[in-house]
């Protein structure tokens, strides 16, 4: 969350804690969008950073989802909570960036074009070398599609349109969870 107090630009993590350190940023904004209840949108975006101190690795997130938009916001929750993200479009980019990049969580749609996500999934678990990763469905489709995400093997599920506040807990979770 970016603060502006008396000319300053304040950095705060999801907690609303300080980002402390010597660090340089650059950002983005777009336009905000009101209605009649008030601001409704608005994202900064970091579009570059500097900085003097230490980082530690960041775990890399991978979004598989046909939406553009789905993707974009997704990368800028994710992004802004620190996480490395990459982006497929499709499931048979999924595949090929997972088997690549070797991601610590993926975050998927069940329904893309080329492969979907049922189909991306037993792919992963048929491969010794993506078996492990943990990948959570997110999807349109309601609660009909939950039961059968969670017994095929899904560490975890959540339904479109999602709140960022539910995204960020569950992928802190499994993220918190396989890193052991």
């Amino acid at each position: 969350m970016l603060l502006r107090l008396a000319g300053a630009i304040r950095l705060l993590n999801d907690y609303g804690r300080v980002v402390f350190g010597e660090s340089r940023y650059r950002f983005r904004t777009y336009p905000a969008i009101f209605s009649e209840s008030g601001l409704t949108h608005f994202w900064p975006q970091v579009i570059s950073r500097t900085s003097k101190t230490p980082r530690f690795m960041a775990n890399t997130i991978l979004i598989a989802d046909d939406h553009d938009d789905n993707r974009e916001l997704m990368q800028l929750l994710l992004s802004a909570a620190g996480y490395d993200v990459r982006e497929a479009r499709n499931g048979s980019e999924c595949l090929a960036i997972a088997r690549e990049h070797l991601p610590d969580l993926i975050v998927m749609d069940l329904s893309m074009p080329e492969l979907d996500g049922w189909g991306v999934f037993r792919e992963l678990k048929a491969d010794q070398r993506t078996l492990e990763i943990p990948c959570m469905a997110v999807t349109a489709h309601a609660d009909l599609d939950r039961g059968e995400a969670l017994k095929t093997g899904f560490k975890a599920y959540v339904s479109k349109p999602f709140s960022s506040e539910a995204l960020l807990e569950t992928v802190a979770g499994l993220i918190a969870t396989h890193s052991k």
